[in-house]
């Protein structure tokens, strides 16, 4: 087994190639309760990491805490492990009524 990283403390053998990024801990559990066979992987800190199925396709579920420095942190790490698509879920409080937003109205994994 690799040597698993600092702050999300995972090895590439535990991270899959498609990741869901949130930032509460707690979401974590409830976007792992919507597929099957979810697998406790770490908890340290803010970095809390499942490993779930999603109609077949394994994925790794990971939160990042609040801000970009720990997002970063997250990606990266998660990147060395051999992740390669990531998909950010969550709120977004800096947005004001004034901004525009833009949405996906059909984001799709790919599938490889």
């Amino acid at each position: 087994m690799s040597q698993a990283q600092p702050h999300i403390c995972l090895c590439s053998e535990q991270v899959e190639e498609r990741v869901i990024l949130c930032g509460e801990a707690a979401r974590v559990d409830r976007i792992a309760a919507l597929g099957d066979d979810a697998q406790l992987l770490s908890d340290n800190r803010e970095f809390r990491s499942v490993r779930v199925t999603w109609h077949g396709v394994p994925i790794t579920v990971c939160s990042t805490g609040i801000g970009a420095p720990s997002a970063i942190i997250a990606m990266e790490e998660l990147h060395l492990c051999g992740a390669r698509q990531f998909v950010r879920v969550g709120s977004a409080g800096a947005l004001q009524p004034c901004l525009p937003w833009v949405g996906c109205e059909d984001c799709k994994w790919e599938r490889s």
